[in-house]
């Protein structure tokens, strides 16, 4: 029961990618780092609380928090059906095929956009950096300092706050001033020096000034990709393009906790982390060859000619 009920809450799990194309759909392309960013912040509140919640209401009974994230799913359900509206117009709208909800698909779909590969490599490496790791914390943490089950759970809550600061506020004041592509090289940059820190880091509280500037580099760095991958596609792919991100994560999320598992087991504690800032620096690698003169592809008014009038108007007043 338990293990189907986890298959059915992942076939339902690309809100993400939902809630980012209607940011995308809903934002100008200079607003649209902060609006992503806003998700961001919004899941780092909720990695302060969700956990705070749970650990109380286990006090009370081992179901009581799962009941509650029930309840409060179905209330954020009942919100979007009731109150959210549609972001994308309706001229703007069209039916979509059964085959083409293939995941598989749907990841070769963007694949064969040439604009934003070198932005989906930088994805993947970013994700795949980060996702052994989150899995492989607390082993980690208890291995070298002795960390129990609290201490690792107030050390996320920190993680979380940090994560709310930057996305939440830091980059809406940073995104005017320095755009969405400095951003991301410098969140990059700091992510790959954040993580050798880590991984020689010699005192358990060293980690948080340390995480802290890592939160930020990650905060700076996956709206300013996201916004960046959105602005070189039409009005029209945007949720095709967030829904293979997603799928693009997914795949991330298979493969780093076995290639974190297997380095923690057979190469040593701290190797995850030295992996992990290899990857980082692979991604800054990847983004800047994406930000190149000769991968900037944005759509312009000249593309706008091949699409129907309709469409392009949607798209001049989306910009504007």
């Amino acid at each position: 029961m338990l293990f189907a009920a986890v298959v059915l809450a992942g076939a339902a799990g690309g809100t993400q990618a939902t809630a980012q194309a209607y940011i995308a759909d809903s934002t100008s392309p200079e607003r649209r780092a902060r609006g992503l960013g806003l998700i961001g912040a919004a899941f780092g509140l909720g990695l302060m609380a969700g956990p705070a919640l749970g650990g109380l209401l286990s006090l009370y009974s081992l179901r009581a928090p799962a009941f509650t994230a029930s309840a409060l799913a179905l209330a954020n359900a009942t919100f979007g059906f009731l109150v959210l509206p549609e972001s994308l117009p309706a001229k703007l709208r069209m039916p979509t095929p059964l085959r083409r909800l293939n995941p598989l698909s749907q990841l070769r779909g963007i694949l064969g956009i040439r604009s934003i590969r070198w932005f989906l490599l930088a994805v993947f490496l970013l994700n795949l950096s980060f996702a052994g790791l989150l899995t492989n914390f607390p082993l980690f943490s208890n291995a070298r300092f002795g960390w129990d089950a609290p201490s690792n759970a107030f050390f996320f809550a920190f993680v979380g706050a940090c994560a709310v600061l930057t996305q939440g506020v830091l980059i809406r004041q940073l995104q005017p001033r320095f755009g969405e592509a400095r951003l991301l090289i410098g969140g990059l940059s700091i992510m790959s020096a954040g993580l050798v820190l880590v991984a020689i880091i010699p005192y358990g509280p060293l980690l948080y000034p340390v995480v802290g500037v890592l939160a930020v580099g990650v905060g700076l760095a996956i709206p300013s990709l996201t916004a960046l991958i959105s602005r070189r596609v039409s009005g029209r792919e945007q949720g095709r393009v967030m829904g293979g991100l997603q799928a693009v994560i997914s795949v991330t999320l298979i493969v780093g906790p076995v290639v974190a598992g297997l380095a923690f087991d057979h190469l040593g504690v701290p190797t995850p982390y030295w992996i992990g800032a290899l990857l980082a620096a692979l991604a800054l690698l990847a983004a800047s060859a994406a930000l190149m003169p000769g991968h900037n592809s944005a759509p312009t008014e000249r593309s706008f000619a091949k699409r129907p009038a309709v469409e392009a108007e949607a798209l001049r007043r989306q910009g504007e």
